[in-house]
């Protein structure tokens, strides 16, 4: 039966925005956008106090089996220097900028909006760092002057030596990732970290559980879960803890550019110069104003403690 013509209905009130009915908005606001850093969080933070990040580093006579005679005379053996590394800071940083009208209205899911933006400023400048450790290309530093922008040189970068690596030149398999760390065992490395990309993070499970590889589970009988996940690999040269990074570039295609990493995290350090802050601006406007910013740098200790896989696809 139709409605009757003097009835009153929410389509006469209104139930959408600018009508009469409250409107029915859900309080939180939701942002999956990615903004986890394993990178930047992992690493040992250390304190900078200069621009230039400086250090040392040195390496034994390789070794000899030869004898001596009986009351030879020793003379002292040639020594190599000590080879004196560096890096410079980059700055990070992204301003904010709200009214003051805004500020004072309430807005669905926050309480202030400035607090909100400074917040997501922060993740945002986080998330720049994480892709500068990894990026794929432009590895070296930028020095820097008045009219050029300084950047620090990134985990690959050969400023401070070559780190072993390997071309795998398809997608990552145990035994690529064993190769690689075997050549970082034998330059005296110690690396604990296996960072890749999501694609290769899933393609290395998929290669550990493939048939022929032993792997062990510990599951109750009455806990009816399928695993299919590696976190940590022990391998011949020691255990790696897994970690996919969504800012690790990945592609479908074979390059170079794209590789995973194996990190020993003690020798790579985060050197900061100034910790991450907000910092507000003086009133030129009707608005409030400020920055996120921070600048850091990254210290490779020894280019041999970390090695890569290069040209990864997925």
């Amino acid at each position: 039966m139709a409605q009757q013509a003097t009835t009153l209905s929410s389509y006469d009130i209104g139930h959408v925005a600018g009508l009469a009915n409250k409107e029915d908005v859900y309080d939180v606001i939701q942002n999956i956008v990615p903004f986890d850093t394993p990178g930047y969080t992992t690493l040992p933070k250390v304190k900078a106090i200069l621009t230039t990040v400086e250090w040392l580093t040195e390496g034994l006579a390789a070794t000899s089996t030869a004898g001596h005679y009986e009351g030879e005379v020793i003379t002292a053996s040639a020594r190599a220097s000590r080879s004196r590394k560096l890096n410079n800071t980059q700055i990070f940083s992204l301003g904010t900028s709200v009214t003051d009208t805004q500020r004072v209205l309430s807005p669905y899911g926050i309480a202030d909006e400035l607090t909100h933006q400074v917040a997501m400023t922060m993740r945002e400048v986080a998330r720049n760092i994480e892709s500068r450790l990894f990026i794929n290309s432009g590895f070296e530093r930028v020095s820097g002057d008045d009219s050029t922008i300084a950047v620090m040189a990134s985990l690959r970068a050969t400023g401070w030596g070559t780190a072993p690596s390997s071309a795998v030149n398809g997608a990552i398999t145990t035994a690529a990732v064993e190769n690689v760390f075997e050549l970082v065992f034998t330059e005296g490395g110690n690396p604990d970290r296996l960072f890749v990309s999501p694609g290769v993070k899933a393609d290395f499970t998929n290669s550990a559980q493939a048939s022929g590889i032993n792997r062990m589970f510990n599951l109750a009988a009455s806990d009816k879960r399928l695993v299919a996940n590696v976190t940590v690999y022990e391998g011949n040269f020691g255990t790696l803890v897994v970690v996919p990074d969504k800012f690790i570039s990945q592609s479908s295609v074979t390059a170079s550019a794209h590789a995973f990493h194996l990190l020993e995290t003690a020798r790579c350090q985060l050197a900061i110069l100034r910790p991450l802050k907000y910092v507000p601006l003086g009133k030129l406007a009707d608005s409030t104003e400020g920055y996120v910013v921070t600048e850091l740098s990254l210290k490779v200790l020894h280019a041999s403690a970390n090695g890569f896989g290069t040209g990864i696809s997925t």
